[in-house]
């Protein structure tokens, strides 16, 4: 009997001894997967962190914002002109002249286009001198208009914008000019945009 008891004890201890060892070898590879888990979502949670952060600079200058003039010459040449810049926000824009589609003669319709905002504005000149100044309007993609106005001088007419994201973050203003140089009806384009 003696012998069989120690029979069923070195089985057991076998038994037990490869139970052990297989779930310490299980445990393991568990643990390193549990690990690499940690670790995958800790990166992915980083990238999508600064992925979709919002960034947000403060501005370097303060008080009035530069402004920006543009010549457009020989306008009964070459009636369609553009110019394309960068602003102070670093995002392209465009300053278009173009003929007005009304009949009224030496009309020119003037547009600032940019990715979020866009505006424009109509200006009839004679004799190198603003006379009229009408059809304003804009478009924004997140932004909202704060105010606006559309102002007449006999040498330039004048589209003032100010204009502020949904969020709040982004708030500017500035206006888009066209003004009579005297010479050829010639037209010098300004914004502060």
């Amino acid at each position: 009997m003696l012998m069989i008891s120690n029979f069923y004890s070195t089985y057991d201890i076998y038994m037990n001894y490869d139970f052990v060892t297989t779930n310490k070898v299980k445990g393991d590879k568990m643990m390193w997967k549990k690990k690499k888990f940690r670790g995958l979502s800790l990166l992915l949670t980083l990238i999508l962190l600064l992925t979709f952060s919002m960034n947000v600079f403060a501005s370097d200058k303060t008080g009035n914002v530069e402004e920006e003039q543009i010549v457009f010459k020989d306008l009964n040449i070459n009636p369609v002109q553009e110019y394309t810049g960068i602003n102070e926000r670093g995002e392209a824009y465009t300053i278009k002249i173009e003929p007005s589609t009304t009949r009224a003669t030496n009309a020119w319709k003037i547009s600032y286009t940019a990715v979020l905002f866009n505006c424009w504005f109509t200006v009839q000149l004679t004799n190198n001198k603003v006379t009229t100044v009408w059809d304003e309007g804009y478009t924004t993609i997140g932004c909202n208009v704060t105010s606006e106005s559309l102002t007449k001088t006999s040498t330039y007419g004048q589209y003032r914008l100010g204009v502020q994201s949904w969020d709040g973050v982004i708030s500017f203003s500035g206006y888009l000019r066209a003004t009579a140089t005297g010479s050829g009806n010639d037209v010098t384009v300004s914004n502060t945009f």
